[in-house]
């Protein structure tokens, strides 16, 4: 059966494909694939895959549609702010992106990725210029404090990422005696469960005699202290299971009990949990591009950053 599309439609389709390569940042040798061209031939029978140059045109059309666009709007805008955010690609390349953000006529925030091509390169009127929000390195306060000595960016104010901030501290504070030493007791103990056949099976075997929820454990990521949360909530709703297998002689020998947790350590582990729940939250609210973080400041510091009388010693 022949199939006959007129050219509206292949344009429609055309442009899908842009956008999907543009959206995903998929790369554009993506539509010469085999796989690819035979998926659209079963999806849209009729319709041939253009050649990479024509792909490439329209790329390059719809980024300079977007990008006037993107100028028009930081041209009505009467304020901006930036942030940045540092980032290295798998070649081990170093990269800086930098993000407009700004309220519209209609009261609506928007935030506008700039591309890395010199910090003039939307030609962002200095009296527009509001802040600069970048993160607690050393050398992104140092290019905030050169940035303000310069007289086209003196009245810009380097502003430190408070989600930023709040992870420092809490990074800090995981470090401190005796919170470091339950923080280590916890990632052998789930270490251990992940390290063989027989150890892994024991919490099965557990967890459906007590009727426990049959998750994994969970190892945490050193460069993320909020996987450490998560490692510590599943330990805590798998104690049970956990505590049974390294008493059990059939899964657990005697040089390797020792690794469970002691009453003072799970119940800090508690306490750790407690406290750290609120601060994800927080610190994912405060990393959101559609909110405004400023105004939740205040309200973090007087109800989550503040001592409250049920705290246990190491907590406060």
């Amino acid at each position: 059966m022949t199939y006959h599309l007129n050219k509206k439609i292949k344009r429609e389709i055309t442009d899908g494909i842009v956008d999907f390569i543009a959206l995903d940042m998929r790369p554009i040798n993506l539509t010469e694939g085999v796989g690819f061209k035979m998926m659209i031939k079963i999806l849209v029978p009729g319709y041939t895959v253009p050649k990479r140059e024509t792909i490439m045109h329209a790329l390059t059309a719809k980024y300079d549609n977007t990008k006037e666009k993107v100028l028009e709007s930081i041209k009505n805008s009467q304020a901006v702010s930036f942030t940045t955010d540092m980032w290295t690609s798998l070649r081990m390349e170093s990269y800086m992106t930098v993000t407009a953000h700004f309220i519209t006529e209609a009261w609506k925030l928007q935030c506008l990725v700039l591309p890395t091509l010199g910090r003039d390169a939307y030609e962002i009127p200095g009296c527009k210029r509001v802040a600069v929000v970048h993160d607690n390195t050393a050398n992104m306060v140092l290019c905030a404090d050169i940035l303000e000595q310069e007289e086209e960016w003196a009245d810009v104010k380097g502003v430190r990422c408070a989600g930023h901030t709040l992870q420092l501290c809490i990074n800090t504070a995981l470090r401190q005696d005796p919170i470091c030493r339950t923080v280590a007791a916890a990632r052998h103990l789930v270490a251990h469960f992940k390290k063989g056949a027989k150890a892994r099976k024991g919490p099965k075997e557990e967890q459906k005699q007590q009727k426990v929820i049959e998750h994994l454990l969970i190892l945490d990521i050193s460069t993320r202290w909020n996987s450490f949360q998560t490692m510590l909530e599943r330990l805590l709703e798998q104690r049970l299971p956990v505590t049974a297998v390294l008493s059990d002689p059939n899964y657990t020998g005697k040089n390797e009990r020792y690794r469970d947790l002691n009453t003072a350590q799970w119940n800090m582990a508690e306490d750790i949990l407690n406290v750290l729940k609120p601060m994800v939250t927080l610190t994912e609210l405060l990393s959101k591009e559609d909110n405004a973080s400023i105004p939740m400041l205040a309200n973090l510091k007087r109800c989550h950053l503040a001592v409250v009388e049920d705290d246990s010693p190491d907590t406060k």
